[in-house]
């Protein structure tokens, strides 16, 4: 009796801590990449094995971008012949021009070698090095956020890179938008596209998706980055789109508003300028299917007032009906201004508003998860050997990530309430949430230095 009594609750403590362990390699051939990769609830392995002569080039010419053979293996599955590259711009060139410094992000296709090679449904991963970011988390939150209002968004989770079976460091691992996430999210086969700002328009940029004229090459920035194949019937289709959108007519029959508003609802709570909404014009996705169009998030390590350049700026107060940063002419930006200037788009945007801070952030579900999470990466921050901050800066950055959501809650539930402004220029000081204590740099951000060690 003894020996079956101690016998179960052996079996029990074996089952109930097999709850929290990562799946072993032979349970996994039915389930998918969402299931596998993008489970949050701890820290996966993937390690990349590239030849010396391979791993010396990509250090020696890290902007080369270019794409080499190599075998990885994903919590315990090893794939061959898969396609390794550094990946970014900005970050990419800062990295390329510190000495001592190769904490790259990098883009894994699985199926660029091999079109069976996909891991478990996925083609594309792509692996951020957290740039910017002394939380580890501002991609990772961005997207919660952005899910929590109802938004598709790419899956993210957290991973241990490993390069030729040695350390490398901490990494979020996050799903590509293309071919894998439409799949996953049942969108059939439109047209993608990712906009791209480039330095050589000088002048006007379509990626700000202001309507000139009907002639595709006047839209250099959008169809030059079609992620999909597309074909000129495509790309008149959408500038139709883009004409119907600046011109305010027949919205509903071009736009699909509501998944439109939710976007700016998640986009403009956590703040991210590098992006639509600010000067760079990029790291948004348009989505058209059927002549509707939809738009979708992309690259958020610079959110949370990341993307600091000049003067300081009140991020927590900023209006939730003003989110154009440096930007005066609403025109300029007219995927957002029809909502801005139609009262009844406007109180849906709002009444969205509401029912994010209320499920997400006031009823603790936001601070809950950072500390989840902050706890479950925390000893890796501690250990990683490429990381631009320390495990002393991470603690500083996560407990000021988890005042500057309780204080932008607190000034968006004062906006929706009447009590402050939602234009930041119409803004009195004395109504203002106070942001005396919130030192925002201590997350990171793009106008100061990106590492602390």
């Amino acid at each position: 009796m003894r020996r079956s009594k101690a016998f179960f609750i052996l079996l029990l403590s074996f089952l109930l801590c097999s709850c929290s362990m990562p799946i072993d390699s032979q349970d996994t051939e039915s389930l998918s990449y969402e299931e596998l990769l993008f489970d949050t609830s701890y820290v996966h392995k993937i390690n990349v094995e590239i030849s010396d002569e391979d791993w010396n080039d990509l250090l020696e010419n890290p902007k080369d971008k270019t794409k080499y053979h190599v075998n990885v293996t994903v919590d315990g599955q090893r794939y061959e012949d898969v396609s390794f590259a550094t990946k970014g711009n900005i970050s990419l060139d800062a990295i390329a021009k510190k000495e001592n410094q190769i904490r790259y992000s990098f883009k894994i296709n699985f199926t660029k070698f091999n079109k069976d090679s996909d891991y478990h449904g996925l083609n594309k991963l792509h692996l951020n090095n957290g740039y910017c970011d002394a939380t580890y988390m501002k991609d990772y939150l961005s997207y919660r956020v952005l899910a929590e209002a109802g938004v598709k968004t790419p899956l993210c989770s957290y991973v241990w890179l490993t390069i030729n079976g040695k350390d490398f460091g901490l990494y979020q691992a996050i799903e590509e938008v293309g071919k894998s996430w439409l799949k996953r999210n049942d969108l059939g086969d439109g047209a993608l596209y990712k906009p791209e700002y480039e330095d050589s328009y000088r002048g006007f940029h379509s990626s700000s998706l202001v309507y000139t004229d009907d002639e595709i090459g006047s839209y250099p920035e959008i169809f030059n980055n079609n992620e999909t194949p597309v074909d000129d019937q495509d790309k008149h289709r959408l500038i139709g789109i883009l004409k119907a959108m600046n011109e305010r007519n027949d919205l509903e029959e071009y736009l699909d508003t509501e998944e439109i508003i939710r976007y700016f609802v998640g986009h403009n709570y956590v703040g991210n300028y590098d992006s639509y909404t600010g000067n760079m014009l990029h790291n948004y996705y348009l989505y058209e299917k059927d002549g509707k169009l939809s738009v979708y998030p992309w690259d958020y390590n610079l959110a949370f007032g990341g993307f600091q350049t000049g003067k300081t700026i009140d991020y927590v107060n900023i209006g939730i009906d003003t989110p154009l940063r440096n930007l005066k002419d609403e025109e300029q930006r007219p995927l957002w201004t029809w909502i801005a200037q139609d009262d009844e788009y406007l109180q849906r945007y709002h009444e969205i508003f509401d029912e994010l801070l209320r499920s997400y952030f006031e009823s603790g579900r936001c601070e809950e998860e950072i500390d989840t999470i902050s706890r479950m990466i925390r000893s890796y921050v501690e250990k990683d050997p490429t990381a631009f901050f320390d495990v002393e800066r991470f603690d500083k950055a996560i407990a000021t990530l988890k005042i500057y959501c309780s204080k932008r809650t607190q000034s968006i539930r004062k906006q929706l309430n009447n009590g402050l402004s939602t234009v930041t220029e119409l803004q009195e000081d004395a109504d203002k949430i106070p942001v005396n204590d919130l030192v925002i740099s201590l997350m990171g951000q793009y106008g100061s230095r990106f590492f602390n060690r």
